[in-house]
């Protein structure tokens, strides 16, 4: 495939795409990697919305999960007032 400029990627979304955005994010893909993209998709609902790209050793996680945990990872670290304190 290599040879071809091809390149497999699994991809992960939270609900079945139509075969037009199937379409458009495969065309993405080729773009964004500059090869033939082919894609695998499999559905996985408790990604709860975004995508997850994977293609070789590189993963691209653009899933609600992780930004929601990474959201709730800063705010557990940062140093906010307490309710009633001014």
């Amino acid at each position: 495939d290599q040879h071809f400029n091809r390149v497999h990627v699994e991809v992960t979304l939270a609900r079945k795409l139509d075969e037009i955005s199937m379409d458009e994010m495969e065309n993405r893909l080729t773009v964004a990697l500059g090869k033939t993209a082919f894609p695998h998709v499999r559905v996985k609902p408790g990604i709860l919305g975004g995508a997850i790209f994977r293609t070789g050793d590189t993963i691209y996680d653009g899933s609600l999960r992780r930004r929601l945990e990474g959201m709730r990872r800063r705010l557990l670290k940062a140093d906010l007032p307490r309710v009633g304190e001014a």
